[in-house]
C-alpha cells in the first residue's frame, strides 16, 4: 500500500493473504463451490470484478451468508427500496457519473441530447436519466435521443452511427452535444479516432465521456478543428506509479480505475479488521483451523442448517466497513446506506482548440462549479508566451520566398541553407504573410530559417525520418512553417494546419506557338496553305458542278416571260459562282436549288466550315504521345499522380515512371524545361505557380485546361503548438477582410511583365494541316458525286417520259434536251413560231397540231407540261 494518511497497516506484526479465483460463463456454479471452499477455511469477504448478472449471483449469495462484499466495476441502477431493517453486505466502489452529467446539462442549459451507449450498464444508466427528466417533468426542455453501439469493430456500423448523429448542414450554428457511454476503454478509443475520421471535429460539436479513467486515453490526436471533449475523474491526492513520464510513455499504461479501486478495496479491508475489538481481530490473523476458538468464522454455506455462529461478526465487519471514510486512490471513500459512494468530488477536464486536458472546474455535491464560464461559449482566448522569439521555417521558392539581392549581395540559394535571416533580408508574398502574421496579428518576434535540405517534406520509410520542413517541424526545431506547403492528410499526421490561406490545384504549363512577324495576308494564318487550296479547289469545283447539274436537271428550267414563253435557268455560271461564295461566307441569296442534286451539292460545301480543335485538356494530353509530361519528384504532385484511382491520371503516371527524364528536381527545372522543348513537355504543377510563371518575361508559356484537383496552402505548426488557434483565426480575418487577395494580385499580377490585352488564359490555336480536315473533303468529294449521279437519273428519266408522251424517239428527245440544257434553246429548229402561235391570249386554246392538242394545252399559267418548263 501507497497511501500516506493516518491509517498503517502493521506489517510486522499481521500479515495479509488474497486467493484469486476466475468465474466465467462457463464454471459460473462450480466457481461458488470454490468460493465455498475458500469460506469454509476462514475466508471473511470477497472483492470482485464480474458482470452485473453475475454480481446480482453473488450478491444474493453472499448476502445470505451475512459476508461483506466489494465490487469494483458494478453499479445497480435499479436497487428496490430498502426495509429499514435490511442490511447492506454489498458495497460498490464505482462511482455514479450520472449526477454530474445531469448538473453539466442544467449548467450549460442543453436543449437536446444525443446519448451513445455500449451494454447493459450504460441502458441502466440511460433508463435512469430518463426516469429523472419524467420525475422533474422537463420533456419540454430536453430533447434525449439514443444510439445503440453494437459492434465497436465493424466500421460500417460505427459509420452508420456517426451520420445518424452527424450535423447535417455544415454550414449551420447548430451546437451538438453527445454523451459516449460505453464498456470499455478500448471502445471510446476506437469510437473517437471514427469521430475523427469522420469529420466530427469541429466547434459545434461537445463530446462528454462517461468513463472514470477518461484519462488513459491520448487526447493529442482529438483536438483538432476546435471539438469539445468533457470528461470526469476522481479527485486524490493519491497516484499510483508515481515513475510513469507520459511524455515518454503511453496514457493508456497508466493504471486504471478498477486497479485503483482493488487498491481502494484492499485498503477497506485492512481499515476495518483495525477497527474490530484486539481479541477477534488476533484470533482472525492468527488462528489456525484446529484451533477450537476459531470455528465461529468457519463457514458452512453448503449446511441445511441457516443459522451459522458467523452471523454477528459478519454484520459487525460491513457495518464497520459501510461507516468509514477515507480518502484513497479512486477519491473519497464514503459510503450510504446502500452501500453507494458519497460525497466524492469529481474535477471535470476539458480538451478543446488545440488544448491538451485541462482542469476547468469540479463537481460535488450535486453542484458544478467552473473556473471559466467561456469553457463552452466559444473560443477559449490564446495565452502564449509572446516575449520567446519564434523561428519560420520556409524555402526560396519565386514569389514566395527570395532573397533580398540588394542586402545579402550575391548570396545563393545553397549558401542560404539552415541560415537566419529578418524581414528585411527576404523579400515574397510568404514574407509578407508572415509579418503580417508576427507583428500585426499575434504580436510576437520572429525571424526565418531557410530549410536545410530544400525540400517541403516527403513521407519517409518506416524506420525513416521526415524530411525537408516537415522534418524540422516534427523535430520541434522552429515554431511554425509560412510557406508554399499543400496541405495533405499525411503532413497533417505529423503536424498541424492552419486554414488555407491560398487555394490551388494542379495544372498544365506548356510553351506559347511561335508567332511569325505579321504580313499582308496575316488573315490567312488560321489554315495552312493545303488547306486554302483545297478550299479554292472546292469553291470552283462545286460552283462548275453546280452549273451542270442545274442545266441538266428539267426541275431547274422554267419560263419568266408569260407572253412569249421563253425557257430560262437561274444557275448560269456567274449565279452559281456567287451562290457558292454566299454560302461560304454564311450569307443569304434570293435564289436556292430546286432539284434534290443541286441541294445535294450546297450541303456538301457547307461541310468545309467544321474544323478539328486542338489540345484544351488533360484528357487530351493523356491520349497523345508526341507531347512528353512530367511532375516534380517527391511533391505532392506526384504523389497525387501516385494514389489516384482515376484511370486516366493513373495512366499518366505509369507514362511518366516510363521515362525518368521527364521527372524533374525543383520548378524552375520543369518550367525551364517547358521553355526549351519548344512545345514537345508539358509541366503538371500547381497553378499559382503556373499562373505567375505566365506573368513572367520571356512571356513564353500559358496554361490550358482547368485544374485537376483542389487543395490549399497552410502554415503549419508542430503538433500541440499554442500558436495554432491565433494563427488559425489571424487566417480567417485576413480571408475575410480581402489582405490575402490583396497579397496575390500585388505579386502576381501588379508586378506582370507580360502587359497584353489578352487574358490572362486566352488560348492560341496552331493553323490546321490537311490530315486535320481530310475528312471533310471526302464528304465534299462524295456529295459532289452523289448530286452528279441524281443529275444524270433525272435526265434520262425525264426525257423517257416525255418520249412516251410525244410518242418521239428516246434518242430524239434526248438529243433535243441535252441541246436545249447547254444552249438554252434548240439550235436546230428553225423559228420558234414553229411551236409558238401568236394569238390573243385566252383561255383553254385548243392546237390543230396533235403533240400541242394532246399534251401541250396552253393556259393563263403559262406553263408547259404541268407546271414545268420543257417541249
Amino acid at each position: 500500500m501507497n497511501l500516506t494518511d493516518q491509517f498503517i497497516w502493521p506489517l510486522d506484526q499481521l500479515s495479509f493473504q488474497s486467493v484469486y479465483e476466475n468465474v466465467t460463463d462457463t464454471n459460473i456454479y462450480s466457481g461458488f463451490h470454490r468460493l465455498c471452499n475458500r469460506l469454509e477455511t476462514g475466508a471473511i469477504g470477497s472483492i470482485s470484478s464480474i458482470d452485473p448478472q453475475k454480481t446480482h449471483l453473488l450478491e444474493s449469495f453472499m448476502t445470505r451468508l451475512r459476508i461483506s462484499m466489494v465490487s469494483l466495476n458494478y453499479y445497480n441502477y435499479n436497487k428496490p427500496d430498502m426495509h429499514p431493517l435490511h442490511k447492506v453486505y454489498h458495497l460498490t466502489m464505482k462511482i455514479d457519473l450520472l449526477p454530474a452529467l445531469a448538473a453539466f446539462i442544467k449548467r450549460y442549459s442543453v436543449t437536446k441530447l444525443f446519448y451513445i451507449i455500449e451494454g447493459e450498464e450504460a441502458f441502466a444508466r440511460f433508463q435512469a436519466m430518463m426516469v429523472a427528466q419524467a420525475r422533474d417533468k422537463s420533456y419540454d426542455i430536453l430533447d434525449i435521443q439514443v444510439r445503440r453501439l453494437t459492434d465497436i469493430n465493424n466500421p460500417n456500423h460505427t459509420r452508420n452511427l456517426l451520420q445518424s448523429v452527424e450535423i447535417k448542414d455544415r454550414g449551420s450554428k447548430e451546437e451538438r452535444y453527445i454523451v459516449l457511454d460505453l464498456n470499455y476503454i478500448k471502445s471510446y478509443i476506437n469510437l473517437l479516432t471514427q469521430i475523427r475520421h469522420h469529420g466530427m471535429t469541429t466547434p459545434h460539436y461537445h463530446y462528454i465521456l462517461m468513463s472514470p479513467e477518461a484519462d488513459r486515453i491520448d487526447m493529442s490526436f482529438f483536438r483538432y478543428g476546435g471539438v469539445n471533449v468533457t470528461y470526469f475523474l476522481p479527485k486524490s491526492s493519491y497516484r499510483m506509479n508515481r515513475s510513469i513520464n507520459l511524455t515518454t510513455q503511453d496514457r493508456f499504461s497508466l493504471p486504471s480505475f478498477e486497479k485503483k479501486a482493488l487498491a481502494d478495496s484492499l485498503s477497506l479491508y485492512m481499515r476495518a479488521l483495525m477497527i474490530l475489538d484486539e481479541s477477534t481481530r488476533m484470533k482472525i490473523v492468527h488462528s489456525d483451523s484446529n484451533d477450537e476458538n476459531y470455528d465461529h468464522l468457519k463457514i458452512d454455506c453448503r449446511a441445511a442448517d441457516k443459522q451459522h455462529q458467523h452471523e454477528d461478526f459478519g454484520e459487525k465487519l460491513a457495518t464497520i466497513m459501510r461507516s468509514l471514510s477515507f480518502e484513497g486512490y479512486t477519491g473519497q471513500i464514503t459510503f450510504n446506506e446502500r452501500g453507494e459512494r458519497v460525497n466524492y468530488t469529481l474535477h471535470v477536464y476539458q480538451v478543446t482548440m488545440n488544448k491538451l486536458p485541462k482542469n476547468v472546474g469540479n463537481f460535488t455535491h450535486d453542484q458544478m462549479a467552473m473556473d471559466d464560464l467561456k469553457v463552452f461559449e466559444g473560443r477559449q482566448a490564446h495565452d502564449f508566451d509572446k516575449g520567446r522569439e519564434r523561428i519560420i521555417t520556409t524555402i526560396i521558392d519565386e514569389p514566395f520566398t527570395m532573397l533580398n539581392r540588394t542586402v545579402l549581395g550575391n548570396m545563393t540559394n545553397s549558401e542560404a541553407a539552415d541560415k537566419y535571416f529578418n524581414f528585411d533580408q527576404l523579400y515574397g508574398y510568404c514574407v509578407d504573410l508572415a509579418r503580417l502574421i508576427c507583428e500585426k496579428k499575434l504580436e510576437i518576434r520572429c525571424k526565418f530559417r531557410i530549410v536545410k535540405d530544400h525540400s517541403f517534406g516527403n513521407k519517409p520509410a518506416s524506420d525513416q525520418p521526415w524530411t525537408g520542413i516537415i522534418g524540422e517541424l516534427v523535430r520541434h526545431e522552429a515554431d511554425l512553417a509560412v510557406a508554399p506547403l499543400t496541405i495533405t492528410s499525411e503532413r497533417e499526421s505529423v503536424v498541424d494546419f492552419s486554414k488555407p490561406w491560398m487555394n490551388l490545384g494542379i495544372s498544365i504549363l506548356i510553351s506559347k506557338p511561335e508567332k511569325q512577324p505579321p504580313g499582308v495576308f496575316s488573315f490567312m494564318a488560321p489554315l495552312s496553305k493545303e488547306i486554302w487550296m483545297c478550299v479554292t479547289f472546292a469553291y470552283i469545283g462545286v460552283s462548275v458542278i453546280l452549273f451542270l447539274v442545274s442545266r441538266f436537271s428539267p426541275y431547274e428550267w422554267s419560263i419568266e416571260d408569260e407572253v412569249t414563253p421563253q425557257l430560262s435557268n437561274k444557275f448560269s455560271i456567274l449565279n452559281t459562282l456567287f451562290f457558292a461564295l454566299a454560302a461560304f461566307m454564311q450569307q443569304g441569296v434570293d435564289f436556292i436549288p430546286r432539284s434534290i442534286s443541286g441541294r445535294l451539292v450546297a450541303t456538301a460545301f457547307l461541310t468545309v466550315e467544321r474544323m478539328v480543335t486542338p489540345i484544351e485538356s488533360v484528357e487530351d494530353l493523356a491520349r497523345q504521345t508526341e507531347i512528353k509530361y512530367g511532375v516534380l519528384r517527391g511533391g505532392a504532385t506526384q504523389h497525387f499522380f501516385d494514389k489516384s484511382d482515376v484511370k486516366t491520371y493513373q495512366r499518366m503516371w505509369a507514362y511518366m515512371q516510363q521515362s525518368d527524364d521527364v521527372l524533374v528536381s525543383s520548378n524552375e527545372e520543369g518550367i525551364n524545361k517547358v521553355r526549351k522543348s519548344k512545345g514537345k513537355y508539358a509541366f503538371l504543377l500547381e497553378s499559382t505557380k503556373n499562373e505567375y510563371t505566365n506573368e513572367r518575361a520571356p512571356c513564353d508559356t500559358m496554361k490550358i485546361g482547368s485544374n485537376l484537383d483542389s487543395k490549399g496552402y497552410g502554415i503549419a505548426t508542430p503538433v500541440g503548438s499554442e500558436l495554432r488557434e491565433a494563427i488559425n483565426i489571424a487566417v480567417l480575418e485576413m480571408s475575410e477582410d480581402g489582405t490575402l487577395n490583396n497579397l496575390k494580385r500585388q505579386w502576381w499580377y501588379n508586378q506582370s511583365e507580360c502587359r497584353s490585352n489578352a487574358t490572362k488564359e486566352s488560348k492560341q490555336s496552331n493553323a490546321l494541316n490537311l490530315v486535320n480536315v481530310a475528312g471533310i473533303f471526302y464528304i465534299l468529294i462524295g456529295g459532289l458525286a452523289l448530286a452528279i449521279t441524281i443529275a444524270i437519273l433525272e435526265f434520262f428519266i425525264k426525257a423517257n417520259i416525255e418520249a412516251k408522251q410525244t410518242k418521239h424517239n428516246f434518242l430524239d428527245v434526248m438529243k433535243r434536251n441535252m441541246r436545249l440544257s447547254i444552249a438554252g434553246v434548240d439550235l436546230e429548229e428553225k423559228s420558234p413560231e414553229i411551236y409558238m402561235y401568236k394569238f390573243p391570249v385566252q383561255e383553254n386554246f385548243h392546237s390543230s397540231d396533235p403533240l400541242f392538242d394532246e399534251h401541250a394545252r396552253i393556259g393563263t399559267t403559262n406553263h408547259i407540261n404541268g407546271n414545268q418548263s420543257q417541249v
